[in-house]
């Protein structure tokens, strides 16, 4: 069962690291007014309308568990400690 994340305490910016179907990625999160978005530099998906820095970024919902395709997901506090 995957762990709801309340994305209202949750920072831009914050670090990740996940698997976005099997590819291994690392970056910074993005929330817009829907939606979140995991930017990377690893694989394209909906453009961030702030990629952070990163080349691209990954679209889901900010209503919803986990997309499908995600995998192994943690956030990362600034001291680098897990929260998620």
């Amino acid at each position: 069962m995957k762990k709801e994340i309340n994305w209202d305490k949750i920072p831009n910016g914050t670090s990740f690291t996940c698997c976005i179907y099997k590819h291994h990625c690392k970056g910074k999160i993005f929330k817009g007014e829907n939606y979140v978005y995991l930017c990377q530099n690893i694989i394209a998906g909906s453009p961030s309308p702030d990629m952070l820095g990163y080349q691209y970024s990954w679209e889901i919902s900010k209503s919803s568990s986990l997309s499908a395709g995600i995998s192994n997901f943690i956030l990362y506090t600034i001291d680098n400690y897990e929260i998620y």
